[in-house]
């Protein structure tokens, strides 16, 4: 008898379990294939996360793959840099215990896919029962925005999104532990959820309070998300990069918006293929739907577009990942919303069920089409001449410096040095002349012509249909190192 109580009790427990271990485990193995195939989302962005928890946990303390925006340049110290994501410390002990970028990648499918459990206690706490609350949590994994956010490398933007529910159900439940943990989430991930962490005044209070009680709640997230972006990051931003960084951050909200038909077509786009039916649930939760919309604005006005994940720069989907999570959360109060009102009709045990098939149906063509979208990113490398080039990466010290294409960076990042030649701010000094602290280089097959590396003391060791790899021996980096010193006491 006891046991059958426990299961009644316990069964949505498992169940969240065992769809969370299936969604994480999928991910997982997906972006582990990405990663060997040369497919990444952007291969720059995760070279750069790598070699900072790499360089951290070595205790290096400096990196060279140097992110660059508007406002700053990261680096060279790790503590240079031009967003907050406190998250990292968190992470790093983790990271250190097998320092890799598949560390990053795993750790990144382990957090995104906690919104699962974030997403059955958000609804169970809106009053439905155990199987409603298991239906909304188990439809919102097919959101299709989701899909590309969860396998676009490693990024604190998206892991955030469990954290966002998290403190959604806090400040309605006005629970203040399970507000505190959302709210220091969001916070620890990325500056951008301070403004989702204000905007939490416009959500209402799941049970009718003292009107003084609810103003205490909205001047506290209010607040806080004031005081964490204009005073915390922005203070960090003139301490770290300069007095005029935050000008100059603030500017990025300023340029030019494209047309408004233009704008209404790219929000279109993202609220119909992102995310399908779900968008009709937030309607059910007006004031939640409220705080969606500076976020579609914001992508809408020339952030990111649905068209771009069929294209090489998919991987801007992740400044999508506020606005993914602010609708889910919509979405999952509306959806308890209406399975309350439907189970309050007197058939109401055959339209709930009815409706769960609706929504389900109402995801599945636009995630089949941001599936099919995603299988037509074009690929550069092919699988024959990537298991050739990976023999070579293997072959690659952690001492040895590398100049390398941005394709293959992400692979080639647990190194002290590495460098790009793409944009002006990532080159070498001197280039295409290179210091002797470079042994290998690493191009596209028509970037550079191949004179200009066999000139200084490098082999062709590889040339493929994508990459052509050079490797300069020990003898020829001492004789070029002795050719510089030269020219170097020549000039002076």
């Amino acid at each position: 008898m006891r046991s059958s109580r426990s299961i009644t009790r316990f069964w949505p427990y498992f169940l969240i379990a065992a769809v969370y271990a299936f969604a994480t485990s999928a991910t997982i193995i997906d972006v582990f294939r990405r990663y060997d195939e040369f497919r990444l989302g952007w291969s720059w962005d995760l070279a750069y996360y790598n070699q900072w928890f790499w360089s951290t946990s070595h205790g290096i303390g400096t990196i060279s793959v140097r992110p660059v925006a508007s406002f700053g340049e990261e680096g060279p110290s790790i503590w240079k840099m031009n967003y907050l994501a406190p998250i990292r410390v968190l992470i790093l002990p983790f990271y250190s215990l097998y320092p890799h970028p598949k560390t990053l990648l795993l750790i990144h499918a382990i957090l995104f896919w906690l919104l699962i459990p974030a997403a059955y206690t958000l609804a169970r706490s809106e009053g439905v029962g155990r199987a409603v609350a298991v239906a909304a949590a188990l439809s919102s994994t097919f959101v299709p925005l989701l899909h590309p956010l969860a396998v676009n490398d490693f990024r604190e933007l998206q892991i955030a999104i469990p954290f966002v529910l998290w403190a959604i159900e806090g400040y309605r439940s006005r629970r203040l532990g399970l507000s505190a943990w959302g709210i220091g989430g969001l916070l620890c991930c990325r500056q951008e959820y301070a403004i989702v962490v204000g905007s939490l005044a416009f959500v209402p209070p799941r049970e009718r309070e003292d009107p003084g009680k609810t103003l205490v709640w909205r001047q506290s997230v209010v607040l806080i998300g004031v005081v964490w972006f204009c005073w915390i990051y922005l203070g960090y931003l003139r301490w770290m990069i300069g007095p005029n960084a935050p000008d100059h951050f603030l500017e990025e909200f300023m340029k030019p918006k494209p047309p408004w038909d233009e704008i209404a077509r790219t929000a279109t786009g993202i609220v119909v293929i992102g995310l399908g039916g779900w968008a009709l649930l937030g309607c059910a939760a007006p004031r939640l739907t409220l705080i969606c919309l500076p976020w579609l604005w914001g992508l809408a006005t020339g952030r990111w577009a649905i068209r771009l994940i069929e294209t090489e720069d998919w991987h801007g989907v992740r400044y999508a990942a506020p606005f993914a999570a602010s609708s889910l959360a919509a979405g999952l109060v509306g959806y308890a919303r209406i399975a309350n009102r439907l189970m309050s009709l007197r058939r109401g045990a055959v339209f709930v069920p009815i409706f769960a098939i609706l929504v389900a149906l109402s995801l599945a063509i636009p995630h089949v089409e941001i599936a099919r979208k995603l299988d037509r990113v074009p690929r550069r490398i092919d699988a024959d001449e990537a298991a050739i080039v990976w023999k070579w990466i293997d072959r690659i010290a952690p001492d040895e410096g590398v100049m390398a294409v941005y394709d293959v960076s992400a692979q080639l990042s647990s190194r002290r040095l590495l460098s790009s030649y793409i944009l002006d701010q990532n080159k070498p000094i001197g280039f295409p002349k290179l210091k002797p602290v470079y042994q290998w280089v690493f191009t596209r097959a028509n970037d550079i012509p191949e004179s200009i590396w066999i000139n200084q003391g490098f082999e062709l060791v590889h040339h493929g249909r994508a990459v052509r790899i050079y490797r300069r021996a020990a003898s020829d980096a001492r004789s070029a190192a002795k050719k510089s010193a030269s020219s170097e006491r020549l000039s002076q």
